[in-house]
């Protein structure tokens, strides 16, 4: 199930407070009054518990960024993995079905920060065959400096179809929360580039994570539409809605929206070219896929992948990471058509750790 990537920052009840010990550090993933937005007191208690992680744990949780081999020692143990896992299952239990809302018009499970945060570790401390870790592994590969993110060597050339980054994508695509019908589409494309197959088990989609509480949707001109008007598609939509105006198109609604066409076309349910994108109804927005959008530029001098790269002030691997579809070492951008729009920034947003250095006292901070 796709599913939006929530700025946590905006999730009033939610805080990040990280308290360091001599031997273990302790990170309590929420601060909440009891009673906090409805929810039982049981519940506020278990979501409010210590787990035995590294404070890492609050910053190095970017799939799309390259961490030091200290840092993933410190993060990527068999006690932090244990009490993680242990406490998204015990506000399973003592939560159940209680759900508190945010300020964007949907209804969050009370387990789903906390399984977020257990869903992104999984894939910062993924492992191979041999134990080691593919982040560390990609970002040696990549040429990539963990201290500052800057390239410092030229990416191996077959970087995307190294067996870590195919497991990283597989793992994603398992998972309830971070995973999307974009990104599998995506991951498609990949494959048949790097001529191999990876088979995948969807998460399953019992468990509603979201939900929306209003099918109220928004024009361009920011004024409310009839729910009336809103389509069955739209109203599950992890995100906004927008009825469509004349004169809008597939790159322009791109542009407007902050979204690439392939996750534009993917989230609708349209066909993987902008030739047979409709002139009326409504269409989702997904918050999991709003990025800083770019028309690339066919006429000469054409865009490269490299110049999209340097707009972004980004690697080519960052850009192929943001929007998948590019296959290896940017190898499918000439086959996009005029019109195409790509992400220059991480979909759903991503965080730069405001806390960098150690502090002995507890810190709390936010993810943007």
């Amino acid at each position: 199930m796709g599913c939006c990537r929530v700025s946590l920052s905006i999730l009033a009840l939610w805080a990040f407070i990280v308290t360091q010990h001599h031997v273990a550090a302790e990170v309590r993933l929420a601060s909440l009054a009891m009673g906090a937005n409805g929810l039982p007191d049981e519940c506020v208690g278990m979501l409010n518990q210590a787990v035995n992680c590294d404070k890492s744990l609050v910053w190095a949780n970017d799939a799309n960024t390259f961490y030091s081999e200290a840092t993933l020692a410190a993060l990527c143990t068999a006690t932090c993995t244990e009490s993680l896992s242990s406490y998204v299952s015990r506000i399973h239990s003592a939560c159940g079905s209680s759900r508190y809302t945010a300020g964007n018009s949907l209804s969050y499970l009370a387990a789903y920060n906390a399984e977020l945060a257990l869903e992104k570790y999984k894939i910062v401390c993924l492992a191979d065959s041999a134990g080691q870790r593919c982040n560390l592994l990609l970002g040696k590969l990549a040429g990539i400096d963990p201290s500052n993110q800057l390239s410092t060597a030229q990416a191996a050339p077959d970087l995307m179809c190294h067996g870590c980054a195919m497991s990283m994508i597989k793992t994603q695509l398992e998972m309830p929360l971070v995973s999307s019908a974009d990104l599998a589409g995506a991951f498609t494309s990949l494959m048949a580039s790097c001529k191999t197959t990876v088979n995948i088990s969807p998460p399953g989609t019992a468990t509603q994570w979201v939900l929306s509480t209003s099918i109220t949707s928004t024009s361009r001109t920011g004024a409310a539409t009839s729910a009336a008007a809103t389509s069955t598609a739209a109203t599950s939509c992890q995100g906004k809605t927008y009825i469509m105006q004349a004169g809008d198109t597939c790159t322009s609604v791109s542009l407007a929206h902050r979204i690439s066409t392939t996750r534009l076309l993917a989230a609708n349910n349209f066909k993987a070219d902008c030739a047979s994108f409709p002139k009326s109804g409504t269409l989702c927005i997904p918050s999991s896929a709003i990025c800083e959008p770019r028309r690339v530029n066919f006429d000469p001098p054409r865009d490269s992948c490299a110049d999209l790269a340097s707009a972004a002030n980004a690697t080519i691997l960052q850009m192929v990471a943001w929007n998948p579809e590019l296959g290896t070492d940017c190898a499918n951008l000439d086959r996009q058509t005029q019109g195409y729009t790509v992400c220059l920034s991480p979909p759903g947003g991503s965080w730069v750790n405001p806390h960098p250095s150690s502090t002995a006292n507890a810190t709390t901070s936010s993810i943007e």
